[in-house]
């Protein structure tokens, strides 16, 4: 994947690349990941939404995966893997830029 923006992320990027193969690769380049924004966590008249923020997971390969885009009925959560993982997937990050995670906490405590 590249070219990629993430903004106020609970989860942030996660790649799980997907086949029976020998190897696999996850790769991220030419991204932007961004923690706190001008976006309020708790707007006036709104409950809070106080999540802890990550710029991305831990990339790893699976056996099998979901559709990479998912047009049927599907079992929650849809992030969720239904194959066992492998040894053999590699992971690549190139020209990734984080912003706005300066502090440990987010504006609402998360």
């Amino acid at each position: 994947m590249s070219e990629i923006t993430s903004i106020d992320a609970a989860w942030g990027i996660n790649i799980q690349p997907a086949g029976e193969t020998e190897r696999s690769l996850a790769r991220l380049s030419k991204s932007y990941i961004y923690g706190e924004t001008e976006a309020l966590d708790c707007p006036e008249d709104h409950d809070c939404w106080c999540e802890d923020k990550e710029g991305f997971m831990g990339f790893s390969g699976r056996h099998k995966s979901k559709k990479f885009h998912i047009d049927s009925a599907s079992p929650l959560p849809m992030v969720k893997v239904k194959s066992y993982g492998t040894w053999a997937a590699d992971t690549r990050m190139e020209k990734i830029e984080f912003n706005n995670f300066s502090r440990n906490k987010t504006e609402c405590g998360a």
